[in-house]
């Protein structure tokens, strides 16, 4: 009596388990990004799961006595302390590791259900049927594998949201390194314009001894060397600030201040707009994020096209007749019917949605491909500034300056002419700083692929 339901089992179980046609092949599990690597190199971690953010060493920071004496920080150096301490950049790593759990969690199928059971108690004084049964849903149509796509695509996303909040971390921190190099660079000129007013009033001071010049000359001269007193003060103020900015998107906001290495008008980058178009189009991880959601809406409408095929529910009970002593078994298989939900809306919902994450893809790159338009005019500007200055302007400033020390020292022109040469020389070498840090600036953000902004809300919107 038991085998022939046996057999019946087993043949209902055979046709939920056969496969469904036109089925993707079960998508792998999508590779950690090179960025994990990257990350785990710059923060000398072994190549474990990426750490939470109480695991990332900080730097010990340096003593105001020994700020002086400390070694200078490199830009790759300063850049490695900002990815270990970015707390955006922990939260961005978290966001993977649950969009991973949620891809594992879309291709699991249901648990079996297992159930006691009791019929006829009291029949003939009898305990009834006592028995047990286990029951399961199979998913078919191929449900799980198309969700578990959709979640593979999501994940993508997340991680291409990590990987531009690390490039942003890095862009902020170069944008603040080169600022702060500039800053440097306006404390030295400063000094120099300093030492040139003290040399001008010793000069002065020795031209009314021997009565070349008037007392009111030797009071201008005063003022300008009160002058350079403020703008040294300025620089130097301008220093610190800079510094306590780089200090904060490090993440070591306690850090005191130090040289850094490089020089600011050194290895400046030669760029092309074809050359840097073609690169945002294929490394750009908004643009890339885009698609990624282009594909989650194409397993979404496959996803929403199988959903109207039956799932097979079966359960298999198996009972003891306490009043006979018979054991009886029974199987139970049920589908439900698609005769008016075939899920007609769930369908024009996601093909809608499909087809506006194609639109979307343009829309981004367009908006991208307006943003380099800015950077790059930015950019274009301030090299050929750059250059101007470098081989004309300064040179002639700094000729024309000699020169009027000279004349005036040996009396052969008045104050008026070498303070004229001062400030000239003063002027075109500020403007050269300012020029400098705005091709700095625009230089970083063409490289760093339009992203800034590492330390805004994570959880405002704002990819793709």
């Amino acid at each position: 009596m038991i085998a022939p339901q046996l057999r019946w089992t087993l043949l209902l179980l055979a046709v939920a388990f056969a496969p469904a046609g036109r089925l993707p092949a079960e998508p792998p599990l999508p590779p950690r990004p090179d960025l994990q690597q990257m990350i785990r190199r710059a923060q000398r971690l072994p190549d474990t799961e990426l750490p939470v953010m109480e695991d990332l060493g900080k730097p010990e920071p340096i003593p105001p006595a020994a700020a002086a004496a400390a070694p200078p920080l490199s830009l790759e150096e300063l850049q490695a302390w900002a990815v270990g301490n970015n707390p955006a950049l922990a939260v961005a790593a978290a966001r993977v590791q649950a969009a991973r759990g949620n891809w594992i969690q879309a291709g699991l199928p249901p648990n079996p259900v297992l159930s006691y059971q009791g019929n006829e108690i009291g029949a003939m004084d009898s305990a009834g049927m006592q028995g047990g049964s286990i029951g399961q849903t199979f998913i078919t149509g191929g449900k799980l594998t198309y969700s578990q796509a959709a979640a593979a695509q999501q994940l993508r996303q997340v991680e291409q949201q990590l990987a531009a909040q690390q490039r942003r971390v890095e862009n902020d921190v170069a944008v603040a390194y080169f600022d702060v190099l500039v800053a440097q660079r306006r404390i030295e000129l400063a000094e120099q314009l300093l030492r040139v007013a003290e040399d001008a009033i010793s000069a002065t001071e020795e031209l009314l001894r021997i009565g070349e010049v008037s007392e009111t000359e030797l009071n201008q001269a005063r003022n300008e060397s009160s002058l350079a007193n403020i703008q040294l003060i300025k620089a130097r103020s301008g220093y610190t600030a800079g510094w306590r900015r780089l200090a904060a998107v490090v993440g070591v906001p306690e850090i005191e201040p130090v040289r850094l290495l490089g020089d600011v008008d050194q290895g400046i980058p030669q760029l092309t707009w074809e050359t840097s178009l073609a690169r945002l189009m294929a490394q750009s991880p908004q643009l890339t994020a885009a698609l990624a959601q282009v594909e989650e809406a194409r397993w979404l409408v496959r996803r929403a096209q199988a959903e109207p095929v039956p799932d097979v529910s079966v359960q298999v009970a198996v009972m003891k007749n306490t009043a006979t002593g018979d054991t009886v078994s029974s199987v139970t298989a049920g589908i439900p019917l698609p005769l008016f939900n075939w899920n007609q809306g769930g369908i024009t919902e996601a093909q809608a949605d499909l087809r506006g994450a194609q639109s979307d893809v343009d829309r981004t790159a367009l908006r991208l491909q307006s943003e380099l338009a800015d950077a790059f005019l930015a950019y274009d500007v301030a090299r050929q500034e750059v250059a101007r200055y470098q081989e004309e302007i300064l040179p002639n400033s700094n000729a024309n300056l000699e020169l009027a020390q000279e004349g005036y020292r040996r009396g052969l022109q008045g104050f008026l002419t070498l303070l004229v040469a001062w400030r000239n020389y003063a002027e075109n070498h500020l403007a050269f700083l300012d020029a400098l840090e705005r091709l700095r600036r625009s230089a970083v953000v063409i490289e760093g692929l339009l992203l800034s902004g590492s330390l805004e809300d994570v959880n405002r919107p704002r990819m793709p």
